[in-house]
């Protein structure tokens, strides 16, 4: 963005992600599908434990 021109911060990290963007040397990680499904669901299930499980808890809903 031409506003942030200047600032040294800003150059720093735009310099990074064009560095990111032009960096060809990536190894690809491929999953298969049923693994990327099984992890994602498991995720899933850790952000909702941690997260919503213990609020439940603390309400008439939860008891």
């Amino acid at each position: 963005m031409p506003s942030h021109s200047g600032i040294q911060r800003n150059e720093v990290v735009d310099a990074a992600a064009k560095m990111a963007l032009t960096d060809h040397n990536i190894t690809p990680f491929t999953l298969l599908l049923s693994t990327s499904k099984r992890l994602i669901a498991q995720t899933c299930q850790s952000i909702w434990n941690e997260s919503v499980t213990p609020a439940l808890q603390t309400t008439s809903v939860g008891q």
